[in-house]
């Protein structure tokens, strides 16, 4: 435990050092007699020589001011920051030196880092907080909404797309004139919810939900449909809303506040859904259901428990637990009897289209609208992509991006790939050869020109990752969006790996990063890797050092714990006739065990209950005092003097200063093998200015 308490401490000091210089970016900078001469012209004279890097004055102010603040520092505070400074400097050039960075542990945490750090780099930051401030809004409140959809592929051929949308069109005008939504959808919609489940001879087994979707917040349906919804005031019907499923009409029938997330018990009269049943069977059944709910409710309202009311009125075969849900969780008619139950709370009976419920509040959950935990959200949305997507926007028109259409047959290049590339691409195994004749360019970015054949290895690399459908005639649509995929990889990747040339403090960033993993390393091998193993070396270092750490005195004594006063008014008489502990358990535990006898060895201070029993006023041998309160006896058997403390109570001690005298080593040997140059007087005068 001590071990790992210091060598974490000693972590945490690399860490802080590497933090104290954020923004020095690179172990340093090697100046040339060019470099030297144009800098000592402009006024920028080198200050830190330490082995390979020389350090300009305004490299040594930057990476000073990251954390410190020049004016208020004393002459001491920016020497001590100096002697840390060159320390850092001379163990990165050795990191370097011994090519730490090609470690694989070094390679893969970097590389993770870098992933995460990117991402921010490589979004378009108004539309981040814009969605963020979205999101938090929207959570705020509940939406009940109906739709009909069109379905039609995002990337359909261009005559398909139309079609759906002149098809959604007509169905709206017709909604605008009167026609009833339910009824539209049912015949309508291309979801399958909204139509009824029919027998083999033609009855309802179900019925259809006419395109109502139920109650949904924010984060609850795909950002495209969720936005038409939230645009769309009460009681109106949406414009076409267009989703990778199609398009889709909306008609928003209430907003409430957000309901957040509840854990209910239930009263549940089923409906008999017995195919058998006939017409009469069946309304008799739901009438007998829903007169055993009132008489239920009216039961709760006369002062019934629900549990008991649960045990009276619900089958045996049927769940009365409900597990926490949303408003997304259930049919809008079961939810809407919810909305206003506070907890301890129960509802009036709510019919839904499994039965007759009675809802008993337990827990209410409030709506996640703190802004760090929406945002974490958001990244697991689809509405993320929104935020990459203006960032793509953005740097094409910065860097003249051109889709290429050939001049002559007026087509892109990508309706080449449609005779020749098959469903064999939905599984995997799709021949790059077959597009062995394709070399049309496809697009230019930044300069750069991308053909048919870097398509062509897209596919080939992806295939397997983009299996939408088993029909040939779709093939097209597939290749369009894979094509806009590739395009748009294609550009993010390009951007990501040019972040270090194209953006200064995203370079900075990472080389600081960087130097920390590789510092971090170097003194895990140098430092706690060797203090860690090494216990040939620690215990001859504890031998060295152990007089620093010593036990102050101690008594050696012999501690009684009885059971009553007549116990310990004997243990008193017996100690104080010098009787052993041996003796006395013999004595004292003749018929029953009435003493429990023990050997402690304590120095002042070190057990609470022992200083309160012997109080420390005598500490000489064969001293005996006692607590009768408690019935407790001790009896001073030695003295202990001053001595060291055993290597397993110190260890943690001995380890850190092990540590701390290999890193003075360490140091001194990285001082005594290079050059180490310090202007103090230009520092101190221009730092502060």
């Amino acid at each position: 435990m001590y071990n790992q308490y210091n060598t974490k401490n000693m972590r945490i000091r690399c860490l802080n050092v590497v933090l104290l210089f954020c923004g020095f970016s690179g172990c340093g900078v090697i100046l040339n007699a060019q470099s030297t001469q144009n800098q000592s012209v402009t006024n920028d004279p080198i200050v830190v020589t330490a082995g390979k890097d020389k350090v300009t004055m305004s490299q040594l102010r930057q990476a000073y001011i990251q954390n410190n603040d020049p004016k208020k520092a004393t002459d001491q505070q920016i020497r001590d920051y100096l002697a840390l400074y060159v320390d850092y400097l001379l163990k990165c050039q050795e990191a370097e030196s011994k090519q730490l960075d090609t470690l694989p542990n070094i390679q893969k945490e970097f590389a993770s880092y870098r992933n995460q750090a990117s991402v921010q780099n490589l979004t378009d930051k108004e539309v981040t907080q814009n969605i963020l401030n979205e999101a938090v809004e929207r959570a705020k409140w509940d939406l009940r909404a109906s739709h009909i959809l069109k379905q039609v592929y995002s990337d359909a051929l261009p005559a398909d797309t139309l079609k759906a949308y002149k098809e959604i069109l007509k169905i709206r005008e017709q909604l605008l004139k009167g026609s009833d939504f339910g009824k539209m959808a049912t015949e309508l919609s291309d979801d399958p919810s909204a139509k009824n489940k029919l027998s083999a001879s033609g009855e309802i087994i179900s019925q259809g939900n006419g395109g109502d979707l139920g109650y949904f917040t924010v984060f609850d349906m795909i950002y495209e449909f969720e936005n038409g919804a939230y645009q769309t005031p009460v009681g109106q019907i949406s414009q076409p809303i267009r989703t990778n499923f199609g398009y889709h009409l909306i008609y928003v029938k209430e907003k409430k506040p957000a309901m957040g997330k509840v854990k209910a018990q239930q009263i549940l009269i089923p409906y008999n859904k017995s195919l058998a049943l006939d017409k009469e069977q069946k309304i008799s059944d739901e009438t007998t259901a829903h007169q055993k709910i009132q008489n239920a409710y009216q039961d709760l309202q006369n002062g019934m428990k629900f549990a008991d009311a649960i045990k009276k009125y619900t089958p045996n075969s049927v769940s009365s637990d409900l597990s926490v849900f949303g408003c997304n969780r259930y049919e809008g008619d079961f939810i809407s009897g919810l909305y206003g139950l506070k907890i301890g709370e129960f509802s009036k009976p709510i019919k839904s289209s499994y039965g007759w419920h009675i809802v008993f509040i337990d827990t209410i959950y409030s709506p996640e609208t703190d802004t760090n935990a929406v945002a974490m959200h958001i990244l697991r949305d689809s509405r993320s992509d929104k935020s990459k997507d203006a960032f793509i926007e953005r740097v094409k028109k910065e860097k003249g991006f051109q889709e290429l259409i050939d001049k002559k047959s007026k087509v892109r290049p990508v309706e080449d790939f449609y005779t020749i590339v098959d469903t064999s691409l939905l599984s995997g195994n799709w021949d790059i050869n077959t597009a062995v004749n394709l070399h049309k360019d496809m697009f230019i970015y930044d300069g750069k020109t991308y053909n048919q054949q870097d398509f062509a290895r897209f596919l080939r690399d992806e295939q397997s990752k983009f299996q939408k459908t088993s029909s040939v005639a779709d093939m097209p649509v597939i290749l369009n969006y894979l094509y806009r995929i590739f395009e748009e990889k294609t550009i993010y990747d390009y951007e990501n790996q040019n972040l270090e040339k194209n953006n200064p403090k995203f370079a900075a960033l990472m080389k600081d990063y960087k130097d920390g993993l590789l510092l971090y390393e170097l003194t895990d091998q140098r430092i706690w890797r060797k203090a860690d193993a090494d216990s040939l070396t620690l215990d001859p270092y504890y031998q060295q050092i152990k007089d620093k750490y010593l036990y102050p005195v101690r008594v050696e004594a012999l501690l009684v714990r009885c059971v009553d006063s007549v116990t310990a008014v004997n243990a008193v008489k017996y100690l104080n006739k010098g009787k052993t502990a041996h003796w006395l358990k013999n004595q004292l535990n003749k018929k029953s065990i009435t003493a429990l006898i023990d050997t402690v060895v304590y120095y002042k201070g070190q057990n609470a209950n022992f200083d309160k029993l012997f109080k420390w006023t005598n500490v000489t041998e064969g001293f005996v005092i006692a607590d009768m309160a408690e019935n407790e006896v001790v009896r001073v058997e030695k003295v202990l003097q001053p001595s060291p403390k055993a290597m397993e109570d110190v260890k943690g001690i001995v380890m850190a200063a092990y540590q701390a005298d290999l890193e003075k080593k360490w140091t001194e040997e990285l001082h005594s093998n290079n050059k180490i140059e310090v202007d103090y007087a230009t520092i101190f005068r221009e730092l502060r200015k």
